[in-house]
């Protein structure tokens, strides 16, 4: 069947989030406060106490980043961190907002530039536009799928949330148990010496700052060790750690991390270790970070951190429960993935038949 051809401007309108910008970036973790929200990823970046220039009108709309093309849909009172945005208005009249919301994920749009696209090209984009009623059924039926992707997720952080309800009940557990000793004493400690960006890719995995692995063509080390990037994972003169590493048999090193490695009858389980600073990263590990602009923990520092190391047997069963939670969460990964996969599929399938 043959539908209307549009553009994308025809029927989305753009304003400029100005007026809906926070004055500052102190964000709460209060969900009863307005969220401030971003197009990318994160979404929701937190929550403010401001109550002027609250976007509670007209909704839904269609929030955009103007550099990556990025898109989120949002059908309740926000804010804005900046002007990299558009707000997208719907004509309702011609258009229902779900329905282009789905068809504008199934576009293939190449960033090449950094710049603005939605007036100069992005907006030009040519649709197919059904009847709004047959908009209408398709976007409920895209809404089932997506329901799936989002209770997917849902599974995925109440995962994280047993993950860190259990590292706190049994590290609590065993502080009375255990013996206080420096990372000096029960560890070698490691400074990487592959140039992140510079290491030519292999057969090796190379520990970054980043969750996902890069390669390597050679090893530095073949052990089992904690691995921590010494650079602040936000810059800007902000003292934050994302994450800490675990890593087995051989690999390379990024020379912005340093591996910690249990000395030979230190009592010391490697993997016990990275359960133990994932959890206390933030009051052990951030508050080392020195500098201005770029703030890093200096390598000495790191030998200082003091760790409450209980009886092997003790640590054994710390391990053995946080890595079925592990695994747990990579089975919902698993299905994540395979749900994207899906959701992709029927997007296409659909907006090819519109077409």
């Amino acid at each position: 069947m043959k539908y209307e051809k549009i553009q994308l401007g025809d029927v989305l309108h753009y304003e400029q989030p100005t007026k809906y910008i926070v004055q500052s970036t102190r964000y709460v973790n209060d969900a009863s406060l307005t969220p401030v929200l971003t197009a990318g990823k994160t979404f929701i970046l937190g929550y403010t106490k401001e109550t002027n220039g609250i976007l509670n009108e007209g909704l839904p709309v269609i929030i955009f980043d103007d550099f990556t093309t990025a898109s989120k849909f949002v059908d309740f009172p926000f804010k804005v961190k900046s002007s990299a945005m558009k707000i997208l208005r719907i004509d309702n009249n011609r258009a229902d907002a779900r329905y282009l919301f789905y068809l504008m994920q199934s576009l293939q749009f190449s960033v090449v530039k950094h710049k603005r696209h939605w007036i100069s090209e992005y907006s030009k984009i040519e649709i197919s536009l059904p009847p709004l009623v047959e908009q209408k059924h398709i976007a409920d039926r895209l809404d089932k799928v997506s329901a799936f992707k989002e209770k997917t997720l849902s599974a995925i952080k109440d995962t994280e949330r047993l993950f860190v309800s259990i590292s706190k009940d049994n590290f609590a557990d065993v502080k009375n148990k255990s013996e206080t000793k420096t990372v000096g004493e029960i560890c070698e400690i490691e400074k990487g010496q592959s140039p992140i960006q510079k290491t030519p890719a292999g057969n090796y995995p190379l520990v970054v700052t980043a969750e996902d692995r890069k390669t390597a063509n050679t090893f530095q080390l073949d052990c089992e060790a904690v691995c921590i990037p010494l650079v602040s994972s936000t810059g800007h003169g902000h003292a934050s750690l994302n994450r800490v590493h675990y890593e087995k048999g051989k690999f390379a090193l990024g020379n912005i991390i340093v591996a910690l490695i249990p000395k030979y009858k230190s009592g010391l389980l490697a993997k016990y270790l990275y359960y133990y600073l994932s959890y206390y990263k933030d009051s052990l590990l951030v508050p080392l970070m020195r500098g201005v602009a770029n703030m890093t923990i200096p390598m000495e520092e790191v030998g200082t951190v003091n760790v409450e190391v209980p009886t092997l047997n003790l640590q054994k069963q710390t391990v053995a429960k946080l890595e079925e939670v592990e695994k747990l969460k990579q089975m919902f990964l698993q299905r994540q993935r395979l749900v994207e996969q899906y959701f992709q599929s029927v997007l296409k399938q659909t907006f090819n038949l519109t077409t």
